[in-house]
């Protein structure tokens, strides 16, 4: 499991994951710099998640963190990325995200100006991939089936 970078146990609560989950899962969550290994064997696992980091870095890394994560996912497994979306041009958020996120999370607007498909493996040929947009399309899940 990818998290932010720095993600601990505690952030992972006070950020609202139920508690027990957290718990449950603490040893499995991973932080890692995009262009660093896993350092699991290919196919490790049935389903890896992606959850709001890849706006915290520039494309070139965000291509290497979607190929690692893809490597050490099993064939018939699932990748999970959650991260922004453009919402559409009636949302009262729109207008207030794009200037923080141009201050604050700048590589953010990638996401907003390009689906997150864009940044996987050159040649990759997913299974299925399977999108849903949350909060008015604020937020985007993708589903990449191997």
């Amino acid at each position: 499991v990818c998290a932010e970078q720095g993600a601990e146990q505690d952030d992972l609560g006070r950020a609202g994951c139920v508690p027990q989950i957290v718990t449950l899962c603490a040893e499995q969550i991973l932080a890692f710099p995009g262009d660093a290994a896993l350092g699991f064997a290919d196919a490790t696992y049935d389903q890896a998640i992606i959850f709001f980091l890849l706006h915290e870095q520039p494309a070139s890394v965000r291509e290497k963190t979607l190929s690692e994560a893809l490597r050490v996912v099993r064939p018939g497994g699932k990748l999970v990325v959650v991260d922004y979306h453009l919402p559409g041009p009636l949302h009262p958020l729109r207008y207030l995200f794009g200037p923080v996120l141009r201050a604050l999370e700048p590589y953010a607007l990638d996401l907003w100006n390009h689906g997150l498909d864009k940044w996987l493996p050159e040649g990759y040929e997913p299974e299925g991939i399977r999108k849903n947009t949350y909060f008015g399309g604020l937020y985007q899940m993708l589903v990449i089936s191997r």
